[in-house]
């Protein structure tokens, strides 16, 4: 990868195993990554998780060995909103010695001392092997690692012996990561910068246009809105897929990337409490906005800025329903 590149972009995660929502509700999230050069980014966004849970966000390796990489603890609060944030060397992901693109599923573990579940996953390489059957590997495979780690520590606590505490030594620790968020959170500073967002940008949106189906979600669109709609395949009916939507300015260049999550006109189906930019619901029929009418909720993201945008007014969902 190019050095001076900048990219971002976005994974909507799936729910996988239930059992650890917050009061029933169904768990959802997603991830922003963003890369420059060989640095990455990682940032999470998660909801409706149940805070008796300790939570991981994790890189799997299903194809061949079967490698796990843990990026950290997520921390989720007692109403169930959870995130994390960490970086990485795309080149060695997290002291791995792999590349990030040889991993084919990020997942969020989750943990209640007895069992694991995993309630969001996103599979990044379609073409990889069975994730489910790697992960089970893996937690076989660690467990069997944790039971010899347990007996090795009870032999050695009968051979303790009183040493002479060491020396402190002080090491001066260069602050690598911190320097490595301010550069990555910097906009394009100069003409070429901008110009590779760009290009990334025309990629994506070539990939999207090419090999996805566009369509016409809404009986009245809105003006100069275009859709294309990614099956998900881990939700039922209707509500598996979810939208993304490009909207160009007057001189036909891109101006919005709109991201469309359906759900009904409520505040249990708005996504994060519209924390992270899904403030704006359209109905599937025009003029139909009750509880049960079907909808999408809308999230913009500035095409040359990669910010969250509000373009349009928000729509709050009543606090009180009919």
């Amino acid at each position: 990868m190019p050095v001076n590149i900048y990219k971002r972009s976005y994974i909507v995660l799936n729910p996988e195993d239930k059992g650890c929502s917050f009061e029933g509700k169904e768990v959802s999230g997603y991830l922003k990554l963003e890369f420059r050069g060989n640095r990455g980014r990682v940032t999470a966004a998660l909801q409706n998780l149940n805070p008796d849970y300790s939570y991981n966000l994790k890189l799997l390796k299903s194809n061949g060995d079967v490698v796990v990489v843990d990026f950290g603890a997520l921390k989720v609060d007692d109403k169930g909103r959870g995130g994390g944030e960490w970086t990485f060397d795309l080149e060695d992901v997290k002291g791995s010695g792999l590349k990030w693109e040889e991993f084919a599923v990020i997942l969020v573990e989750a943990h209640d001392g007895e069992k694991f579940l995993v309630p969001l996953v996103s599979q990044m390489n379609k073409k990889s092997s069975n994730w489910k059957s790697a992960y089970r590997k893996y937690l076989i495979k660690r467990e069997s690692e944790e039971s010899e780690t347990h007996k090795e520590e009870t032999v050695e606590e009968k051979k303790v012996e009183v040493s002479p505490a060491p020396e402190t030594v002080y090491e001066k620790i260069e602050p690598e990561e911190d320097a490595l968020k301010e550069n990555l959170e910097k906009e394009d500073s100069n003409n070429k910068e901008e110009a590779d967002y760009i290009k990334y940008l025309k990629e994506y949106v070539n990939n999207i246009v090419n090999f996805l189906e566009e369509v016409q979600p809404f009986e009245k669109n809105l003006e100069g809105y275009r859709w294309w709609k990614v099956k998900t395949g881990y939700r039922e009916g209707s509500f598996d897929h979810y939208l993304v939507g490009f909207v160009k300015d007057e001189k036909g260049d891109l101006k919005y990337i709109v991201y469309g999550m359906p759900g009904f006109f409520t505040l249990s189906d708005q996504p994060f409490a519209g924390m992270t930019g899904f403030v704006v619901w359209k109905p599937v029929r025009e003029g139909f906005r009750g509880p049960r009418d079907e909808g999408y909720w809308l999230m913009h993201i500035d095409a040359k800025t990669g910010q969250i945008a509000v373009p349009i007014e928000p729509t709050p969902p009543p606090i009180i329903q009919n």
